[in-house]
């Protein structure tokens, strides 16, 4: 501040170095400035205060427009350059508290719950629009949500190698899909085509783009990846909140195949053997969105004479929404027609009216709903099979052939019109009464067909076959090779016994099977581990502990980089360390279904000389897969000892706390302190600070005595000089006017 630099420049050393004003790195040579004042005289270097200061930036300085004050850019950024920490800030102070979480589904706790749940999407789809996926470290796969909530937000779910949640994010900006608005087109000369307005379709894209690329992947590199801060990054979760699964449900899945065979909901298998037109699934969610399913049947057999039906025709339709119908082509093929035109699906996703058709195989075609609902059909031996998956919000709102979906097995056969066939949760009805009085009731009424050319009145020719019929009618031969076939599985035999033909029969058995495994993978959780989080060690001392969890058959097992901890398969965890050499572990647990995780941070500390440990505080910090960390402890050393692990002597003399001028001589540890030697002739003090030696404390003047540096001056008062033979005296002015008056002078002249 001006006039506040009080600095006595004549009462320093002249021998010293001058005050600078500038800066320097301390290791690069060219990255230094020294401001043209220190070259002016004392009075002025070191009166600063007094001067207008400076901005020095890029070479080029300006006048500060303040007194004493001075500026200095001391990075070397181009002009497009911003602040990562504080583009990050300005995001979150402008971000509201995320309510959009709320509006979200969680995460599934597997990558197989993900992937058979058609609430989610891969997330890879990101990469479609030139974006990368937010980096994790740890993650192999990423899902996302099909569809955006009701707020345009969504959930990203990460997974590792093993297939457990790293964690989820939620997104208040989900991108999917991005490729609206696009219009879908029937004409009878080129049937299903679609037409872009693609003015208004490129700003929209862009817009959406935009809106993603500020408000969530910016944030995200400025605040976790650019800012070099975990507090910074901090923040971002704040605003993004991380999911962990917490809640999930994965979705309810029933299925239909070979002579049929059907598997409701709540996952009771059943036979009916009907012809003509059935609701298979009818029902309202919670949001009020009503979903049909219905099918249609013929007879088995190349010449559809068999004493056994399969499905060939499967139609399903949300609201007034599109009519989707999957006919059978052949006998390995599926079509897919929507209201009663062919529709050509391939492998890629497409949207039609918010639904989303592709092939999630050559021979399957999948369709998911916006209710969450999902079909999945496909052709084997001239019939078709489908299963279908549910979210929850389905819950206790279905009725049809899939039965009533209430996770109580007991009420699955509740017919038209309300009656219960009596089930004890054991074995289903005899056939004949649930083909009777709970699966004829569902046929299709007029007023309620989604499919055309009904053929329901075919069935008063038509005698069905129940398994005891068939048991009854077939050899001893065929029942041996039934029994080879299909094992225990009843309703491979009975389409093997009904065709005669094993691919039949091996049809259906590998459908079964394929519905038990996507069942058991949506309904397998890993393990939940309990047991610290959080390791600290000193070096050379062994560390354990104990790790458990909520299932049974768990074996556990450990992902590290280091010989130096282990854990046994019961979950006994023993950590050696030997260095602070970076390790990482994350902790694993199996049930043969899915695996857990827990990654742990390991804190090590590798203190010397009697320095103790403070696990608060980290000298260092890295990050490894699945969010495991490695930290080393911060030391508090002892005295006379320094450095990160106190192996280093302190040198007491390093901030030159000596005079200048003055030799300093350091205390070897374990002592601590240093030694000054004597002040420079002219000064005193203890060494460490000197000041000017007040030459005039002894009155050596007669009159007045000016200090000076290592010296002083003697001056006379008024009417007195100094004495020329001593200057130390004066004399009076009087004296000398009397001896001039007394004297006289003698000319002598020279012709």
């Amino acid at each position: 501040m001006e006039g506040k630099m009080l600095w006595r420049p004549e009462a320093r050393d002249p021998n010293a170095n001058h005050a600078l004003i500038g800066y320097h790195s301390g290791w690069y040579e060219r990255f230094r400035y020294n401001d043209g004042i220190i070259k002016e005289s004392d009075s002025t270097r070191y009166r600063p205060d007094k001067f207008p200061g400076k901005i020095v930036a890029e070479g080029s300085t300006k006048e500060m427009g303040a007194m004493g004050r001075w500026a200095f850019k001391l990075e070397n950024n181009a002009a497009q350059f911003t602040n990562p920490r504080k583009d990050c800030w300005n995001w979150y102070r402008s971000e509201s508290f995320p309510w959009f979480r709320w509006n979200n589904p969680p995460c599934p706790c597997s990558l197989w719950q993900a992937f058979f749940d058609p609430w989610y999407t891969s997330g890879w789809n990101l990469q479609w629009y030139g974006f990368k996926e937010p980096h994790i470290p740890g993650t192999r796969w990423t899902f996302q949500s099909r569809w955006p909530s009701w707020s345009g937000s969504g959930v990203r779910c990460y997974y590792n190698n093993w297939g457990s949640l790293v964690m989820g994010r939620h997104e208040k900006v989900l991108p999917t899909p991005w490729d609206q608005p696009a219009f879908w087109h029937w004409s009878w000369w080129r049937g299903w085509y679609r037409t872009y307005s693609w003015t208004g379709r490129d700003s929209w894209l862009s817009e959406k783009r935009q809106r993603y690329q500020e408000g969530e992947l910016d944030p995200f590199d400025n605040c976790c990846m650019k800012s070099n801060s975990r507090e910074f990054c901090r923040y971002y979760v704040e605003k993004r909140p991380n999911d962990f699964c917490f809640h999930y449900r994965p979705p309810f899945i029933a299925a239909l195949f070979g002579d049929p065979h059907l598997t409701t909901l709540d996952g009771v298998s059943y036979t009916f053997n009907g012809l003509g037109d059935f609701v298979i699934l009818q029902g309202n969610n919670t949001n009020g969105t009503y979903l049909m399913m219905q099918g249609r049947t013929q007879r088995a057999g190349p010449s559809q004479n068999l004493p056994a039906t399969n499905f060939v025709l499967l139609a399903a339709k949300e609201d007034d929404g599109l009519t989707v119908e999957w006919k059978l082509n052949g006998t390995n093929d599926t079509t897919l027609w929507l209201n009663g035109t062919e529709f050509n699906v391939t492998e890629d996703q497409i949207v039609v009216n918010n639904m989303v058709l592709w092939r999630s195989k050559p021979s399957y075609v999948t369709v998911s709903f916006p209710s969450g609902a999902s079909v999945n059909v496909t052709a084997q031996v001239g019939a078709l099979q489908f299963t279908i998956s549910l979210p929850s919000s389905f819950h206790n709102k279905t009725q049809g052939l899939l039965g009533l979906f209430n996770e109580n097995q007991k009420d699955d056969f509740t017919s038209r019109n309300g009656t219960i066939i009596p089930f004890n949760g054991d074995e289903p009805p005899r056939e004949k009464t649930l083909y009777s009085d709970f699966g004829l009731t569902w046929e299709v009424l007029e007023n309620e067909s989604i499919m055309p050319h009904s053929t329901r009145k075919i069935r008063n020719t038509f005698q069905p076959m129940f398994m005891d019929d068939v048991i009854n009618k077939a050899s001893p031969a065929q029942l041996e090779r039934g029994t080879n076939l299909c094992g225990n599985e009843t309703s491979c035999l009975f389409d093997f016994l009904t065709t005669n033909d094993t691919e039949v029969g091996k049809a259906t058995l590998n459908a079964k099977n394929q519905m038990e495994e996507t069942k058991s993978s949506l309904n397998a959780y890993a393990p939940n581990i309990t047991g610290e989080h959080e390791l600290q060690s000193p070096i050379n001392n062994e560390f354990t502990t104990t790790y458990v969890t909520d299932g049974e058959n768990v074996t556990f097992s450990l992902d590290t980089n280091s010989t130096e901890i282990n854990i046994t398969a019961s979950g006994l965890l023993t950590w050696h360390p030997t260095s602070v050499e970076r390790t990482f572990a994350i902790v694993l647990a199996t049930n043969g279904k899915a695996t857990g995780q827990l990654a742990l941070s390991l804190v090590v500390c590798g203190c010397m000389n009697n320095g103790t440990c403070d696990y608060e505080h980290e000298s260092a910090l890295e990050t490894g897969d699945s969010n495991s960390t490695f930290k080393v402890a911060s030391c508090n050393c002892t005295q006379g000892y320094t450095g990160s692990n106190c192996s280093d002597d302190f040198d007491s003399c390093m901030d030159n706390p000596c005079f200048p001028g003055v030799n300093c001589t350091d205390f070897k540890a374990p002592l601590s302190g240093f030694n000054c030697s004597s002040c420079p002739p002219g000064l005193v003090g203890n060494g460490s600070k000197c000041f000017d030696d007040d030459n005039c404390r002894n009155n050596p003047c007669e009159h007045n005595c000016y200090d000076m540096y290592a010296n002083y001056n003697c001056s006379c008062n008024s009417g007195y000089i100094v004495s020329a033979s001593d200057n130390h005296k004066c004399e009076g002015r009087q004296l000398l006017l009397l001896m001039v008056l007394m004297a006289h002078c003698i000319f002598k002249r020279y012709d």
